[in-house]
């Protein structure tokens, strides 16, 4: 039996289909795996804090996150309770970005910044952690839920791309139990519209939406 080979011609157009598969799914394959990368560091992240604060109410006997060390002396609080690499208050360096952008615009739209990290004799932070992740605690007010005392601004990669809200830049509350996350208890229901395009919420509804569909992007 005389076997037919393939000709030039043939290979050529299996070639040109095998490349054109490629370039539409590998980006989205890139982008799945990027995705799963931050989201991972961001559930780390979480715990982490959540860890920290809850350890720190145990040990100085408080019964709220505002009495502890985390509000009055923040150098204890990192020292004891949070596994830090850099102080970046302590350095006088941000570590985040001073712009981000929304989903809505991942290519362009840069938008500034705007948090309000102080109150009083309550302090913030900025700190990265072993994971490269930075995170700014914020105590001197809520984003949304009433049993909030102060929320965290967290950057999974620093100042790195993209820097696209919802993506590696997201922010979760502190709650009056020591918990970090946000109170589902409160009855807010972000839409898939005000994670993609709001800068006030710094990303926090689209944690919401992240953790609510089981830890994966559907926005």
């Amino acid at each position: 039996m005389k076997l037919k080979a393939f000709t030039l011609s043939e290979l050529l157009i299996a070639m040109a289909v095998i490349g054109v598969i490629a370039v539409l799914t590998v980006p989205s394959i890139t982008r799945n795996v990027f995705n799963n990368s931050n989201i991972v560091k961001l559930q780390a992240t979480i715990r982490d804090l959540d860890t920290a604060v809850k350890n720190m109410m145990v040990n100085e006997h408080v019964n709220t996150p505002e009495d502890g060390s985390l509000y009055y002396d923040v150098d204890e609080f990192l020292d004891k309770y949070l596994k830090i690499t850099v102080n970046c208050s302590a350095l006088s360096r941000t570590c985040l970005p001073t712009t981000t952008k929304t989903i809505e615009t991942p290519s362009g739209g840069m938008l500034p910044v705007t948090r309000i990290c102080a109150g009083g004799s309550q302090q913030s932070f900025i700190a990265m952690l072993p994971s490269g992740a930075v995170v700014e605690f914020c105590p001197s007010g809520k984003i949304e839920s009433d049993s909030a005392v102060g929320f965290f601004v967290i950057d999974v990669n620093g100042t790195e791309p993209p820097n696209v809200l919802g993506r590696d830049y997201f922010a979760v509350e502190l709650l009056e139990d020591g918990s970090v996350g946000f109170d589902a208890s409160s009855g807010y229901e972000p839409t898939l519209d005000s994670c993609r395009m709001s800068q006030a919420n710094m990303g926090y509804d689209c944690y919401i939406l992240l953790e609510s569909n089981n830890w994966k992007i559907n926005y």
